[in-house]
């Protein structure tokens, strides 16, 4: 999920749902905008079948405010699709939270450093391009790209050490960013618009011979400008799954 987006600072405190927020959307042409919506509208498949979905491991979503600043966030999904989420959802599949510059998250009078959640999903990942990425190199693979993606080292360790064990366990492997796959297929919700939006989302799956020949994937640099919304995670596709995503 990327996007630029200059839009103006809102400045009601949220202390409950508010009438209408904001979801982040993927366009025909590849990019991101917000819209207002209601809170109330369902915008998932209702009635998959867990058996036929994947799971989004350890998406975590860090917030850097301009100003200390009172928000909701929320995941756009059933909330029976969840498995774990850290806080606790406020209300429905939200959090009330208060953010910081330095990125401390403010959650019932304790700081969190992000907002963890981890959910089925039936996002259609893609491994049209990517990365081949050979055992004993994912440490430097993930520095490289998460240094592209703009993460800072906070984010980026905090990313290696959940997902080098996977890269490490399968050998070689072959890694593709969802982009905005999968901000369509995971959309946020957020009661104040945030200037940047950086969303990392990392497929994997052990490497075929075929994935040698794939095009390398382009990633965007984005400047990280006003108030920052950063969103990583992944999801690892065994062999026998593959064919769920054609």
């Amino acid at each position: 999920m990327f996007c630029f987006l200059a839009l103006a600072e809102a400045r009601e405190r949220v202390s409950r749902y508010p009438r209408y927020t904001t979801k982040i959307i993927a366009d025909k042409h590849g990019g991101h905008r917000v819209v207002r919506v209601p809170v109330a509208e369902k915008n998932w498949k209702a009635g998959s079948p867990l058996q036929h979905m994947f799971v989004a491991k350890k998406p975590a979503i860090y917030l850097y405010p301009t100003k200390t600043t009172d928000l909701t966030v929320g995941v756009m999904l059933n909330k029976d699709q969840f498995t774990a989420t850290v806080p606790e959802f406020t209300q429905g599949t939200m959090w009330n939270v208060t953010a910081k510059p330095n990125g401390d998250i403010i959650y019932k009078n304790k700081v969190v450093p992000y907002l963890f959640w981890e959910a089925y999903t039936d996002m259609k990942m893609q491994f049209k391009e990517g990365f081949f990425v050979k055992k004993g190199q994912g440490r430097q693979f993930l520095e490289k790209v998460l240094t592209a993606f703009n993460l800072n080292d906070r984010e980026k360790f905090d990313f290696i050490t959940y997902w080098l064990p996977t890269l490490n366990r399968l050998g070689d492997s072959f890694v593709s960013f969802q982009l905005g796959n999968y901000c369509h297929s995971v959309p946020l919700i957020t009661s104040v618009e945030p200037d940047t939006i950086i969303c990392v989302f990392m497929a994997i799956k052990k490497a075929e011979p075929e994935d040698k020949l794939k095009p390398t994937q382009t990633i965007p640099h984005l400047e990280r400008k006003g108030f920052t919304l950063i969103e990583w995670g992944g999801s690892v596709v065994r062999s026998n799954e593959i064919n769920l995503l054609k």
